[in-house]
């Protein structure tokens, strides 16, 4: 029994009282500070961000406390601080410390992230004030629990910031090398013609409608819309708004549109581009924007897409936009700026080589941010798991009692163990043997022998889903398979009972073992159903099997895509995997 199991099982053994987050903890917004004001210093300056916007040279918070980014494209993004701090377009968290630990609270804002998210308002700039967070329900276990929870969640974060360093720093130099070929095929010098903006486009400030028009109606294309991708497709428009048919006229898009971040908090969020690429009927756009029209037939959408987000337009864009409260730009100084304008010929091969480099760079089924985010969904489970606790004095209905007593089933018993143990430790299950094809027609149904599938017929041995073993030969080399199959005499297959075990998490812990040490024979390599019936399968939860499934079939699509990457990366993703596998399905042994 682990610590943590320990102190709940003395200090709350019938579950903790859960309080509304406005009862346990205070709220304070920011003071908003303009960058005039800044002075030179090492205090961050917290505002809509997820880092720091500025550094000034004294404090509004001392630190231990939770802020909140109030607005912008990050509103309700959640952060912790152990030192002074200057709070500005956010609002912190504090709490009583002999009560409650500020870290835990943390942990809990963060494990309810995408709700909060989720509590956006405004259909411009988004905002999120904590008078619609303090009706959160909050699990309040004793102090001693809650600084137990902190002391692992802060391992987890420490170790999940080891792990994932060496993706995100190969994550984060393919994205450089993008961004430098897209800067270094977008500077043309004095090969190519360099015209300003006003001379290509005509800018118009979008729609500005009150709260109550916003959730109904027409798409609309929003600040967050502009501010995450440079280019725009009617798919990733959430947004609504109420417009009559004179504004659907005056504030329409259409394809090859460019618009501008015209508003932000900080001046690093100014002048943002984003491409509509497609047509959209009865769409408008926010009055958070600025929409640059084409008034030309000389610029392709997808180059302006790339065009635009080059690091020299990006630092035009920010050198000519104002800062008072709020850092503004408008058509008038984008007008100003150049911009290359190469033949559409040209424009056409850029597009091409930059859209092939976005998709290495950027596609989660390919690049290195799956496993990333796979990683991450790994903190995030036992994140929530030790934040789960349950409800004091919490009495099932009297309905709901029976109907579980009408359920008991093998799997009831087995969840019942696994709850109690963590996992349970089971026999392979059942094992047939395989037999002679020969006498079967031509057909669509694979059969498998110890090397791969030799034959199709027009029959099956076993329909649902499966792990095949080789008998003789290559004894190691397992198969999953999810339909319809044969097998011949050389390969076992499995029946599973799936109520019990995932098909595909058999496959892969028995994939992890080295079934060559099982070999019984002393010339071609053999196994038998006594030696394979003595394996016993380590069998945490179904919803835990799934997780792991879930991870290690992404791990596999990575390492074995050879359409995609380096055959070196290819080998090293191959060994990361496996390593990753085998710390998955590793379990103590409760018997030891």
């Amino acid at each position: 029994m682990s610590k943590l199991d320990e102190l709940i099982k003395e200090l709350c053994p019938n579950g903790v009282e859960y309080k509304e987050l406005g009862e346990i903890v205070k709220s304070q917004r920011g003071k908003t500070i303009t960058k005039e004001l800044i002075k030179d210093g090492d205090i961050p300056v917290i505002s809509g961000g997820q880092k720091p916007a500025y550094y000034h040279n004294e404090s509004n918070r001392k630190g231990e406390v939770i802020t909140v980014a109030g607005s912008g494209a990050y509103a309700g993004f959640v952060m912790y601080w152990d030192k002074p701090i200057f709070v500005s377009d956010a609002f912190s968290i504090e709490c009583d410390k002999s009560y409650l630990n500020i870290k835990y609270i943390y942990y809990f804002l963060q494990n309810n992230q995408m709700k909060i998210h989720s509590l956006k308002k405004g259909g411009g700039v988004p905002h999120v004030y904590f008078k619609d967070m303090q009706k959160f329900l909050v699990p309040v276990p004793p102090l001693e629990v809650q600084d137990e929870i902190v002391r692992i969640l802060d391992n987890f974060t420490a170790l999940t910031a080891e792990l994932t360093a060496e993706l995100t720093a190969e994550l984060t130099a393919r994205k450089k090398q993008y961004s430098w070929y897209r800067d270094y095929l977008l500077k043309f010098g004095n090969k190519v013609k360099m015209v300003k903006i006003g001379d290509l486009f005509e800018f118009k400030n979008g729609i500005n409608k009150d709260k109550g028009s916003f959730g109904k109606g027409t798409p609309i294309i929003n600040y967050v819309n502009v501010y995450k991708k440079n280019k725009i497709y009617f798919e990733d428009l959430k947004g609504l708004v109420e417009a009559s048919n004179d504004e659907l006229v005056r504030y329409g898009v259409k394809r090859g549109d460019v618009f501008f971040t015209r508003t932000s908090e900080t001046i690093e969020e100014i002048g943002y581009t984003s491409v509509l690429l497609e047509d959209i009927e009865n769409c408008v756009f926010s009055g958070f924007l600025l929409r640059a029209r084409p008034i030309t037939d000389l610029l392709l959408p997808e180059y302006c897409a790339y065009c635009f987000s080059t690091s020299n337009i990006r630092n035009t864009i920010i050198k000519k936009s104002t800062y008072t409260t709020r850092a503004l730009t408008n058509g008038t100084s984008l007008s100003q700026i150049e911009i290359p304008l190469p033949p559409l010929e040209v424009q056409k091969r850029i597009v091409e080589v930059l859209d092939n480099f976005e998709k290495i760079c950027n596609d989660l089924n390919i690049g290195l941010p799956a496993e990333i985010e796979a990683r991450q969904k790994q903190y995030e489970f036992y994140r929530n798991f030790l934040l789960t606790f349950k409800i004091e004095n919490c009495i099932l209905p009297k309905t709901r009692q029976d109907k579980t007593r009408q359920d008991k089933t093998r799997q009831d018993i087995i969840k019942l163990f696994m709850y109690i143990f963590g996992y349970i430790n089971i026999e392979l299950g059942e094992i047939k043997n395989g037999s002679d094809y020969k006498k079967f027609n031509i057909g669509n149904i694979p059969v498998y022998g110890s090397g791969g599938i030799i034959n199709y017929i027009d029959t099956y041995i076993y329909d649902k889903e499966s792990v095949l073993i080789p008998r003789k030969g290559s004894i190691g080399n397992l198969f999953y398979v999810d339909k319809p199959f044969w097998t011949v005499d050389t390969i076992f297959y499995t029946i599973i009972d799936k109520d019990v075990v995932i098909p595909k998490y058999l496959y892969y812990y028995l994939s992890k073992m080295n079934l060559e040490k099982l070999n019984t024979a002393g010339g071609v390599p053999s196994l038998t159903q006594t030696v394979l019936n003595k394996i016993l399968i380590s069998l945490p939860s179904l919803e835990e099997q799934e997780r792991i499934v879930d991870i290690l079939d992404r791990f596999d699509k990575l390492c074995n895509d050879i359409s995609e990457g380096l055959p070196a990366e290819i080998e090293a993703r191959q060994k990361q995997y496996e390593y990753y596998r085998e710390k998955l399905l590793t379990f103590k042994n409760i018997n030891d």
